[in-house]
């Protein structure tokens, strides 16, 4: 066979070859015989066609090809989509932030007299949209130990730090649901709330009634 054997093959009583597993294209067989006389014949010369299956037509590759445009549109669009979203949440925590900040600086202050006690409020007002500003946080800004901190609030307000932290952040979120054209979740977000369900609850235990109740 042209281009697939380098010689003629060896001479056999039967008038048959054998090629497996020939990939799809065009081939030349050449055949040629012996008789009695020991004198070889012209060569025969015997073409045909394998046929490329249809997964590789190219109608297949062109239907691969809008499958793969068709995938990877999609995830373009998912991307660009999701992005949008980041941004849009950033954007919307940005001006929740600034909304808090503004809102907690026009709020009265505690007695100048307490002048730890100020300084407690304003800190804790000025992240007052950080839900993961906590205790540890508050700490290190004033730099003071946990056990100080907690002795100090206990002795002024009579309550604990934790309490006092989401006390302020309560305070500030019914102000808002009165003063403002914000719902319970664009509340809850801008005082540090994650969870509306969660705000909702601890904001009737510390009032005795909801925050859609006030609204």
């Amino acid at each position: 066979m042209k281009g697939w054997d380098e010689d003629w093959s060896a001479p056999k009583s039967l008038a048959n070859v054998t090629y497996r597993n020939l990939p799809d294209g065009n081939y030349v067989l050449n055949v040629k015989a012996i008789g009695e006389a020991q004198i070889w014949s012209e060569p025969f010369i015997y073409t045909f066609n394998i046929r490329r299956p249809w997964w590789k037509s190219g109608w297949a590759f062109l239907f691969y090809t809008l499958i793969l445009g068709a995938g990877l549109t999609a995830v373009y669009l998912w991307w660009t989509e999701r992005k949008k979203e980041v941004e849009e949440m950033q954007q919307l925590l940005a001006a929740h932030k600034a909304m808090a900040f503004s809102t907690a600086i026009r709020r009265k202050p505690p007695p100048k007299s307490d002048g730890f006690l100020n300084l407690v409020h304003q800190t804790l007002e000025t992240h007052l949209s950080d839900e993961n500003f906590g205790i540890a946080e508050l700490c290190e800004i004033l730099n003071i130990s946990r056990a100080q901190l907690h002795r100090k609030l206990k002795k002024m307000t009579g309550r604990s730090t934790s309490h006092y932290i989401r006390s302020l952040r309560l305070d500030i979120a019914k102000d808002m649901l009165e003063k403002a054209e914000l719902n319970v979740s664009e509340v809850a977000f801008s005082v540090g709330f994650s969870s509306a369900n969660y705000f909702s609850k601890v904001f009737k235990a510390e009032f005795g009634y909801t925050p859609k109740e006030l609204k």
